[in-house]
């Protein structure tokens, strides 16, 4: 399993925790750096519209709050990415944030950060071109969460 856009890999702690293999992956050294020294041993520096793993590779992967800071333009490269490392009947848990449109804000953590958002239907397309099933999509607090899978076969 990985966690893609891991940042600090908390999530990749937690689901460690939870007797699951992760490995973590993020664009930015710095975020990866910040995981306690215990769970650096599995983190790689990765962008991802390239993920640096063998097709097929993974049961699941978890997308938590990361492909929202790529331009719209980058995600169906993302998903495309997802869909090569999974397994047929892997699966996916994608979280992105609801709305329209994209901006760079800065308020939030003092520095700009980028944001797309997406509505449900709009994500559901992006997840069906990418050729992956959606198995479950659900709205709520100002995120989407989607869960996917690779069929089989």
């Amino acid at each position: 399993m990985a966690d893609l856009g891991c940042g600090p890999g908390r999530d990749v702690l937690a689901l460690r925790a939870r007797g699951y293999r992760v490995a973590g992956l993020d664009l930015s050294p710095a975020m990866l750096r910040e995981t306690p020294a215990a769970g650096r041993h599995t983190l790689t520096v990765a962008e991802l519209r390239m993920l640096p793993l063998a097709a097929g590779a993974l049961d699941g992967v978890t997308a938590i709050a990361s492909l929202l800071h790529l331009p719209k333009c980058g995600l169906p490269a993302a998903l495309a990415e997802v869909r090569r490392v999974l397994r047929p009947g892997g699966v996916a848990l994608l979280s992105l944030k609801r709305g329209q449109g994209e901006e760079v804000e800065t308020a939030a953590y003092g520095v700009p950060r980028f944001y797309a958002y997406y509505g449900a239907d709009e994500l559901r397309g992006h997840l069906t071109a990418a050729a992956l099933t959606v198995l479950d999509l659900s709205a709520d607090d100002g995120w989407l969460t989607a869960v996917a899978g690779k069929p089989r076969g």
